[in-house]
């Protein structure tokens, strides 16, 4: 159990600290249509375990590591089948002011969160983030 001068500590960093803050900026993003050996290359290249993904100009979610190989495994596809919409995960967005406080919490269940920063996607923060944040 902390004692409770460093449990204060970890609750004002969270409370002080704003997604905007912490999150991976500019965003490094896949397109649907591009091919799972493509995607994977460039995840891998910048040491990413997910991307989001456009269609078009918009993001429509991201696509993770984990998932390109749940798809690898799957008959009729290989490194060459191209990513469709439906491949994609929706993950949630938060603005560029929100608190962190029990982000962590959230990113138990979902892969990674959005930033939105004056109505445009604008970063991405995982759970390593938060961990490193604190």
């Amino acid at each position: 159990m902390l004692n409770p001068t460093m449990d204060s500590k970890i609750k004002s960093t969270k409370t002080t600290k704003k997604a905007g803050g912490i999150c991976h900026s500019p965003l490094i993003t896949v397109k649907v249509g591009m091919t799972l050996s493509e995607i994977r290359k460039k995840l891998q290249k910048k040491a990413f375990t997910q991307a989001p993904v456009t269609f078009g100009d918009h993001i429509i979610g991201v696509i993770t590591l984990n998932k390109i190989y749940e798809l690898l495994d799957t008959p009729n596809f290989d490194k060459n089948t191209a990513l469709g919409k439906k491949h994609v995960i929706e993950v949630l967005t938060i603005p560029y002011d929100h608190p962190i406080g029990n982000l962590g919490k959230t990113l138990q269940s979902e892969p990674c969160l959005l930033v939105e920063k004056d109505g445009k996607k604008y970063g991405i923060i995982t759970i390593e983030d938060i961990m490193m944040s604190l």
